[in-house]
């Protein structure tokens, strides 16, 4: 079964029917992102990551971790800051600090 569809006005989406048992965590029936006016090969491309966002949404959910805030968009996932030349050059008690610092924040 295929989740990218063609839409009325000529485009495509991805979409994915939520189990009928979880649509009440989930707050919809099914879930679905609009991928635009694309060749049928580019929005396959473009619908992989999609869909297994989705997917895991919906695993969350079944496991009963849903968060209330949709996951982070996609262009974020995996981005890595960089580091700074201070963090590189530190001692190792210096990164506990850190670490420290960051767990009491947390």
């Amino acid at each position: 079964m295929t989740h990218v569809r063609r839409t009325s006005d000529g485009g495509f989406e991805v979409r994915i029917i939520v189990p009928e048992k979880l649509r009440s965590a989930i707050g919809k029936s099914s879930l679905t992102k609009r991928l635009g006016r694309l060749s049928k090969s580019e929005a396959n491309r473009l619908a992989a990551p999609i869909i297994d966002e989705f997917r895991t949404r919906i695993e969350r959910a079944r496991l009963g971790g849903l968060d209330a805030m949709p996951p982070p968009p996609l262009a974020f996932v995996g981005a890595i800051a960089p580091v700074s030349s201070s963090l590189r050059r530190a001692s190792p008690s210096k990164l506990m600090e850190l670490f420290d610092g960051y767990v009491r924040e947390r």
